[in-house]
């Protein structure tokens, strides 16, 4: 027979006691996590999700993520563990548990499936916004088909998830993983944003932590294998200083035109075992594209 299964009882932890309850009622300062607020619990993310922020609050919140840099000797701490990434359970596999599951399931008409084995270069072409605002973004349906024009490379999608969603995540402590594979983030060759306009900055700090990815570019090994290029794009990038500290590169113009001659680059500087730092610089020389 069929059950009825309440889904706030489940978040509530009265089927699952190991999931987190819903916080989505918090107030925006104390998601911000101020001197005075509580500190973050366990399951729950660091970094504000996608809330309509005003600028003003969005603005704070990165100048204290850029006063506050960690120190050359200090760990850097991401809410998903790395070194448990062998033991997660599959984002797919908590398609149950997460609200409107179909936004993370991937089964649209149309969607380009490759097999692994068989590219060179993955890429996740990503939205800081939920999946209702970025499928109806044509910036990356074009940037989609340009990259998967090319049979060596295979580009996937993946937005940023409601908070509740995150917090099953952070419960589970499963990395935020791509529509079409259920790839890990940290896992890819590269990982590019599309950037619309200023109020999804924090929602890009907040995609990287849900990916176990470190936030800043001064913290990110050398090794392009093991930790993917961080790319961003659009036009809220005309104003994109409040960003820099987190990007390792930035296009300028028309990504449809930048964003191959830089994946180009990437295949190059992998093939060729490229550190992280010479890529950074034999990137500068591409038209339109800005290394912070």
């Amino acid at each position: 027979p069929t059950v009825m299964i309440n889904r706030a009882d489940l978040l509530r932890g009265t089927l699952m006691p190991d999931i987190c309850p819903s916080t989505a009622a918090r107030a925006i300062g104390r998601q911000h996590y101020p001197e005075n607020a509580a500190a973050p619990s366990a399951g729950k993310p660091k970094i504000p999700g996608p809330a309509r922020l005003t600028k003003k609050q969005c603005c704070r919140f990165l100048l204290r993520m850029r006063q506050k840099a960690p120190r050359p000797s200090e760990p850097v701490q991401t809410h998903i563990s790395v070194a448990k990434l062998s033991m997660r359970k599959s984002m797919r596999s908590l398609l149950p548990l997460l609200p409107k599951p179909s936004r993370y399931a991937g089964i649209e008409d149309n969607a380009c499936r490759k097999d692994p084995s068989r590219v060179r270069l993955r890429v996740a072409l990503a939205f800081p916004d939920t999946y209702d605002v970025g499928m109806s973004y044509l910036g990356q349906k074009i940037l989609y088909n340009i990259v998967n024009s090319r049979p060596q490379w295979w580009a996937e999608r993946v937005m940023a998830p409601e908070r509740e969603a995150a917090e099953i995540l952070c419960a589970h402590n499963t990395p935020l993983a791509t529509l079409e594979s259920d790839t890990p983030l940290a896992q890819m060759h590269c990982l590019s944003f599309s950037i619309t306009h200023e109020l999804c900055y924090t929602n890009v700090l907040y995609m990287l932590d849900l990916a176990g990815i470190p936030l800043r570019t001064a913290n990110r090994p050398q090794d392009l294998t093991a930790c993917p290029l961080i790319i961003a794009g659009g036009g809220a990038l005309l104003s994109a200083e409040p960003l820099t500290p987190f990007i390792d590169i930035m296009v300028l113009g028309d990504g449809e035109e930048s964003l191959p001659d830089v994946l180009q680059l990437l295949e190059k500087a992998l093939d060729e075992d490229w550190p992280r730092e010479r890529m950074l610089l034999e990137a500068r020389h591409i038209p339109g594209i800005y290394v912070p």
